[in-house]
């Protein structure tokens, strides 16, 4: 797949982002703490990352330019992070987080596993991977509008495969925003207005996409 004419055509860029993704970070926030070191997989243009308060922000993505977006103290790498390899890019046991979003319903079976085998070299044992992912079960009719797609996931079979990989769920909101702001007909001041006060009253989620965080499970090497 050409990731440049995928950015153009299913992933343009929207000025949206610069103003809604502050907010979702300031709640995503009071499950990572400040002081920690955080990668984000496929960061893309950087929405999460730029946001995020972190000690060090390392992020990745196969596609090159996202280098462009992204904020000076953040460390970036071009990296397939489905291919082995983990060992040579991070160090072992060096992050407190791992996010990503969006991204496991474009790998398959093999891919994805290669990427959890990944993950846990390069997390220490005490910390979280936190996870804003499509939910098969709310957006079943939409979900392969995106050609890229590949795997379905929902809150539940998503929770039970990594939990599988030696993580535990603490926290799981099936519907945690909507599938997509590309389609909001609001305009963007009154959408980041609908947006706060969608996190501060704990309004009725609109579905979409799921929020799932987990930590590392202890066990005996």
């Amino acid at each position: 797949m050409d990731s440049n004419a995928y950015f153009q055509t299913r992933l343009s860029q929207d000025k949206s982002r610069q103003v809604l993704w502050p907010i979702i970070c300031n709640y995503v926030q009071n499950f990572i703490w400040k002081d920690k070191k955080i990668l984000e997989l496929a960061c893309w243009y950087g929405d999460f990352i730029n946001n995020i308060s972190a000690k060090e922000k390392y992020a990745t993505d196969i596609w090159e330019w996202s280098t462009k977006f992204l904020n000076n103290d953040i460390n970036f790498k071009v990296w397939d992070l489905s291919k082995i390899g983990w060992e040579q890019t991070y160090k072992t046991d060096y992050f407190d987080c791992i996010f990503m979003s969006n991204f496991l319903e474009h790998l398959d079976d093999e891919q994805i596993q290669t990427l959890m085998d990944g993950i846990k070299k390069i997390i220490n044992k005490n910390w979280k991977i936190v996870i804003i992912q499509p939910n098969f079960h709310y957006m079943y009719k939409e979900y392969f509008d995106d050609y890229t797609h590949k795997k379905i996931f929902t809150h539940i079979s998503l929770c039970d495969y990594i939990e599988s990989n030696w993580f535990q769920m603490i926290h799981c909101e099936k519907k945690f925003l909507p599938w997509s702001f590309k389609k909001n007909r609001l305009p963007l001041q009154l959408s980041k207005l609908w947006l706060k006060m969608y996190f501060k009253q704990n309004f009725i989620r609109l579905g979409g996409q799921m929020f799932l965080v987990f930590e590392k499970k202890k066990w005996e090497k």
